[in-house]
């Protein structure tokens, strides 16, 4: 099982979109633990991400404000 991690700003999020269709489309989703998307902008841009972005995926997204930690 693996986990994966990326980190976006506000602009990135059509990029976000993308990657997350491509982990559904090449990564066997048995072999996904849980997906970090760590958002380093404003905590309001974290309610602009969509776990159903990451489709079959969606349940393993976890979404992390960088401004919390």
């Amino acid at each position: 099982m693996i986990d994966l991690i990326t980190v976006v700003f506000k602009p990135e999020l059509y990029f976000l979109q993308i990657q997350a269709r491509s982990i559904e489309h090449y990564i066997d989703s048995k072999k996904i633990n849980k997906i970090f998307v760590v958002v380093n902008d404003q905590k309001s841009v974290c309610s602009l991400i969509d776990k159903n972005w990451y489709g079959a995926n969606s349940d393993k997204v976890e979404i992390i404000s960088a401004a919390d930690k």
